[in-house]
C-alpha cells in the first residue's frame, strides 16, 4: 500500500518521473496503427466487467470443486474489492496530466483494466492446486501484461497508472492470504484443499518446451524491429521491462505467501 501512494507522489508531484510517464506513454502509442488496433482493442476489452465478471465467477467454481470454500470466498473478496476500491479511488485521486498525443482522463490512476487483469491473475494462483501456481502464476502475468499493453498503446493510462493497479489489487490479495490463514487456525478441515496429484513432469516440460520455442521463433522474427523501437523509445522500452518486473514481484510475493 505505501508502494500504491507513493507512487501516486512521484507521478502527479516529481517532474522527472512525470516527464518518464509521459515519454513512456508515447512510445507505447506510436505502436498503435490500421494494423494493430483491432489487437489492442481486442486485448484491453479482455478486461472489461463482462469478461472479468464470467472469469471470476469461473475461478470460484474452480474453488468450490476443488473443495476450498475458504478460498473461493478468498477470491470473491479480492475480486469484488479490487474492482469496487479501484473504481472509487479513481474520481478521489484525479488530477489533469494533459498530453496532446492521448486523451487520458484525469481520473486514471489507478488503471481499472490493469488492477483487473491482475486482479484474475492473482485470484487464479490462490484457488489452484499449489503444484500448479507458479504455471498459473506466469500464464496470468502474461494476461495481466497483454492487457496493461493494450491500454498503454490505446492511450487510455499513463504507465504509473497500470503499475498502481498491480499494486492494489496485490494489496487486496495479501489481505485475502491473511485472512485465509487467520481462518485456517479456526477452520481447518475447510481451508484444507482436496488432494489433487501433482503435474506429469513430461507434461510439464513438453508444455514448456512448445511454449519456448513458440517464443524464439516470434523474438527472431520480431527482433529487428523490436531493436529499432527500443533505439527510438529508449523510456517505452526501458518502462515496459518496469512494469513486467512489478507484475512478476506481485505474482511471485502471492505464489510465495500461499505456500505457507
Amino acid at each position: 500500500m505505501a508502494g500504491f501512494w507513493l507512487l501516486l507522489a512521484l507521478a502527479y508531484v516529481v517532474d522527472p518521473a512525470r516527464w518518464a510517464d509521459e515519454s513512456a506513454l508515447w512510445g507505447f502509442v506510436s505502436l498503435r496503427g490500421p494494423l494493430t488496433a483491432p489487437l489492442l482493442e481486442g486485448g484491453a476489452h479482455l478486461a472489461d466487467p463482462l469478461p472479468y465478471g464470467l472469469a471470476g465467477a469461473a475461478i470460484v467454481i474452480v474453488a468450490l470443486a476443488r473443495r476450498c470454500p475458504l478460498h473461493a470466498l478468498a477470491a470473491a473478496v479480492l475480486l469484488g474489492g479490487s474492482a469496487v476500491s479501484s473504481q472509487v479511488l479513481k474520481p478521489l485521486l484525479a488530477m489533469e496530466r494533459p498530453v496532446d498525443f492521448a486523451e487520458v482522463s484525469a481520473a486514471s490512476y489507478p488503471s481499472g483494466h490493469a488492477t483487473a487483469a491482475m486482479a484474475l491473475a492473482l485470484a487464479a494462483v490462490l484457488v489452484t492446486a499449489p503444484a500448479w501456481r507458479r504455471h498459473v502464476a506466469v500464464a496470468g502475468g502474461a494476461f495481466a501484461l497483454l492487457v496493461s499493453f493494450s491500454v498503454l498503446a490505446l492511450g487510455w493510462h499513463f504507465p504509473s497508472d497500470v503499475v498502481g493497479g498491480y499494486l492494489l489489487a496485490g494489496v487486496w490479495c495479501l489481505l485475502a492470504v491473511a485472512a485465509l490463514r487467520a481462518l485456517a487456525a479456526r477452520v481447518p478441515q475447510a481451508h484444507a484443499p482436496s488432494a489433487r496429484r501433482a503435474p506429469d513432469p513430461r507434461a510439464v516440460k513438453a508444455v514448456a518446451g512448445s511454449a519456448a520455442i513458440a517464443v524464439a521463433v516470434a523474438g527472431a522474427a520480431l527482433a529487428p524491429e523490436a531493436a529499432e523501437y527500443a533505439q527510438h523509445h529508449t523510456t517505452a522500452a526501458a518502462v515496459a521491462m518496469a512494469i513486467a518486473a512489478s507484475a512478476a514481484v506481485v505474482l511471485a510475493a502471492v505464489t510465495a505467501a500461499t505456500r505457507r
